[in-house]
């Protein structure tokens, strides 16, 4: 889920901020980790005045698929299972869903 905040009422702010996700896991891949988007979501809620961290569990190249395995190394499922995240945003392998159509449905 996401949190716009568009309104300049101070009470729907503070309503607002209590509702907003205080602790994010971000797995992915190299679009994650490469852009930094962990850091580039924590700035944005900072300028917002939204108290945020973020961890992730990227990998070169993974699909979900092997973020679920544990194939690459990864040790999502164990961050996952330690951590008590408010969010988790996953980002597939960018060309998933064309080179594996089916793997969508």
């Amino acid at each position: 889920s996401a949190l716009l905040i568009s309104s300049p009422h101070p009470l729907a702010f503070a309503q607002a901020m209590a509702e907003a996700p205080k602790r994010v896991l971000f797995v992915g891949n190299s679009f994650t980790f490469y852009w930094n988007l962990p850091q580039s979501v924590i700035s944005m809620a900072r300028s917002q005045r939204i108290d945020l961290s973020a961890q992730q569990s990227t990998g070169s190249g993974a699909t979900l698929g092997e973020h679920w395995n544990g194939d690459k190394e990864l040790q999502t499922l164990d961050i996952l299972r330690a951590g008590d995240f408010d969010a988790v945003v996953l980002q597939e392998h960018g060309m998933r869903s064309i080179q594996e159509p089916d793997s969508t449905e």
